[in-house]
């Protein structure tokens, strides 16, 4: 199910911003946010904090995978 969050929400999420970024360089463009205590799917059940899928450019052939753990 979809529906609209809060721009502070810190669980999966599409678009938006990206929860505890905490980094000198600027907030990127969020695509897709993954957390994955949020949901019982078993993927990367293991990691505590998030997956991130960032924008560059408007260019989906450019797009950034970044694993944060917490």
């Amino acid at each position: 199910d979809f529906e609209v969050v809060d721009g502070a929400y810190d669980g999966t999420k599409l678009f938006g911003t990206a929860s505890d970024w905490n980094y000198e360089e600027d907030e990127p463009r969020l695509l897709m946010q993954f957390d994955p205590l949020d949901n019982d799917m078993g993927f990367l059940d293991f990691l505590d904090g998030y997956l991130y899928l960032l924008l560059n450019d408007n260019d989906l052939d450019k797009t950034t995978l970044r694993i944060e753990h917490s």
